[in-house]
C-alpha cells in the first residue's frame, strides 16, 4: 500500500443527537487509527449534546473537529464538512455505525490505489476479521 491511512484519509461522520453513538463510533476508529482526522458533521443536535461533543473533543482528541449545520438537508451538511478535507480520501460515515476491523477501511484504500478507474468504493456490512 502507497498511503499511510492515517494521513490519507480522513473521516465525515453526520451526527445528529446521540453523543453515546457518536463517541462509540469514534472510540472505533481510534482504536485502528489514533491520529486520522475526524470531521463531526452535526445536523442542529440539542445543545447540551453539542456542548458535550466539543468539550470531549476540546479535553481528548486533537484530530477531531465538530462542524454545526442547523436546519439543512443531511446530504448538504455531508458536503460542506467534505469541503473542508485535505487529504487524498474521504471516509463518510454515520455516528450510529462503528468499524470493527483495520482491514475494511484498508482494503477500501487498497482498491482505489490499484486501480485509477476507479473513482469511489464502499461498504455496507463488511466482514473482515483483523
Amino acid at each position: 500500500m502507497l498511503v499511510s491511512v492515517d494521513a490519507d484519509v480522513t473521516v465525515v461522520m453526520t451526527t445528529y443527537n446521540n453523543f453515546d453513538f457518536t463517541m462509540a463510533s469514534v472510540w472505533a476508529i481510534r482504536r485502528f487509527f489514533p491520529t486520522m482526522k475526524i470531521i463531526l458533521a452535526d445536523g442542529g443536535s440539542d445543545l447540551g449534546v453539542i456542548y458535550k461533543t466539543k468539550e470531549y473533543i476540546r479535553l481528548h482528541d486533537k484530530n477531531c473537529i465538530f462542524t454545526l449545520y442547523d436546519g439543512i438537508p443531511i446530504e448538504d451538511y455531508r458536503n460542506a464538512s467534505a469541503a473542508l478535507v485535505d487529504t487524498k480520501y474521504i471516509l463518510f460515515m454515520d455516528n450510529d455505525s462503528k468499524m470493527l476491523a483495520k482491514g475494511s477501511l484498508l482494503m477500501l484504500v487498497d482498491i482505489l490505489e490499484k486501480d485509477d478507474s476507479v473513482a469511489e468504493c464502499g461498504a455496507y456490512g463488511i466482514v473482515i476479521s483483523d
